[in-house]
C-alpha cells in the first residue's frame, strides 16, 4: 500500500506514536492548521436594491385611516345667528292687532316677520337631537315659541344640521326709550336658546336673539 501511494506521489510520513499520514507529493503539511495561502478577497458590495427593477420600491402616499372610529369620541359644536340689525329686527309696526293690543302703524305689512337666520351645526359623531327652547327640532314649518313672538324652521338638514330661520313678533313690547324709528338702544331682544347633542351624548349650547323695533303711535 505504501508502495502504491509512493507510486502515485504521494507523500507517506510516520509518526512517532507509529501512525501514518499521507499527503500531495512535495506539498507542505497542513497539520496544526497553518495555511499557507491566504483566503482572498470576496469582492465589492452592493446594495439588494440593485437586484430590482428602478420602479419597484416607488410606492404612492399611503391611506391614513382610523382602525376603530367608533372608539374615538369626537366633540360638537354650534354656532346660531342673531337678528340685532334693522334691516334684519322683527317691527312691532306689522302688527295685525287684537283683543289685547291696537294694530301697528303699518299693520298690512309683514314687518312684524325678521329677516332670515342661521344657524350651524359641527357634530362629526352624528347628531342626537336639536332642541330650542325645549322643544326639539323635527322639520320644515315648525314653530318654537319665545317670550314676544315665534321663530319658525324655514331649512331643516338632519344629517348637517344646519337650519334657517325667521322671528315673527305677535305681541307689543314695552321698550325703555320710545323713539321713533330704530334705535339700537330701543330695541328689545327675543332670546332663544340652542343644545346641541351627538349621538355618543356630547352637548354644545349657545344662545340667539332677534331684536324687535318699537312701534311709534300715529295721529
Amino acid at each position: 500500500l505504501i508502495a502504491a501511494l509512493e507510486a502515485s506521489h504521494v507523500d507517506v510520513a510516520f509518526g512517532t506514536d507509529g501512525s501514518i499520514s499521507a499527503g500531495p507529493g512535495g506539498s507542505a503539511s497542513s497539520a496544526g492548521g497553518n495555511f499557507e495561502q491566504p483566503a482572498g478577497g470576496i469582492g465589492d458590495g452592493f446594495g439588494l436594491s440593485a437586484l430590482l427593477p428602478p420602479t419597484d420600491l416607488h410606492f404612492g402616499q399611503l391611506d391614513h385611516r382610523e382602525l376603530f372610529p367608533s372608539l374615538v369620541d369626537r366633540g360638537v359644536s354650534v354656532v346660531a345667528m342673531s337678528l340685532t340689525d334693522p334691516g334684519q329686527a322683527a317691527s312691532e309696526t306689522g302688527l295685525d292687532g287684537g283683543s289685547q293690543q291696537s294694530p301697528g302703524s303699518d299693520a298690512p305689512s309683514n314687518s312684524e316677520t325678521s329677516g332670515v337666520g342661521t344657524i350651524s351645526i359641527d357634530a362629526p359623531d352624528g347628531i342626537g337631537s336639536i332642541v330650542i327652547n325645549g322643544t326639539t327640532v323635527t322639520g320644515v314649518n315648525q314653530q318654537i315659541a319665545g317670550e314676544f313672538g315665534y321663530i319658525t324652521i324655514l331649512s331643516f338638514d338632519p344629517g348637517t344640521g344646519a337650519i334657517q330661520y325667521d322671528y315673527t313678533v305677535t305681541e307689543s313690547v314695552t321698550h325703555p326709550v320710545h323713539t321713533t324709528g330704530y334705535d339700537a338702544n330701543d330695541t328689545v331682544p327675543d332670546t332663544f336658546s340652542i343644545t346641541v347633542t351627538d349621538v355618543d351624548g356630547d352637548t354644545a349650547s349657545t344662545t340667539f336673539a332677534v331684536a324687535i323695533i318699537d312701534d311709534v303711535p300715529t295721529a
